[in-house]
């Protein structure tokens, strides 16, 4: 039950600073500079899958060893690296 409640919880702190960094910086940048590249809608499947991985990669990294030692500020360090 912990490891789903640190997935749930990785996934949402991932995926609203991911959103964030994707809406205000990589789109606007993307759009002027490959936009007639782009497709007119998103991949909805290999997205979600791809970020289920990145995220389960996350967990086991950063995640969850931060859990076991109870030291936020390594979980910090592991996730900057």
């Amino acid at each position: 039950m912990i490891f789903l409640t640190l997935y749930a919880l990785t996934a949402l702190i991932f995926l609203v600073l991911d959103a964030i960094m994707l809406t205000l910086f990589v789109a606007p940048l993307f759009r002027r500079h490959i936009g007639h590249m782009m497709l007119k809608t998103p991949r909805v499947r290999p997205t979600a899958v791809f970020y289920a991985f990145y995220i389960l990669g996350l967990l086991i990294l950063i995640s969850w060893p931060a859990y076991h030692d109870f030291h936020v500020v390594r979980a910090f360090w592991q996730g900057a690296i």
